[in-house]
């Protein structure tokens, strides 16, 4: 029962597959998935967009 959340940084599109493999990951582990009002990821052109 340890819970899973998950954070995706990446530099150009994709985020949204992975960000659904990871919560998949977690609910098939039997993990509680920490959720919130808005996408855990983050994505810019340059590093310090992503701050």
């Amino acid at each position: 029962m340890k819970v899973g959340a998950a954070v995706v940084a990446a530099k150009r599109g994709g985020l949204s597959s992975i960000f659904d493999e990871l919560n998949e990951f977690f609910t098939i582990s039997g993990m509680p998935v920490v959720s919130g009002q808005y996408w855990n990821s983050i994505h810019g052109r340059e590093i310090e967009e992503a701050n």
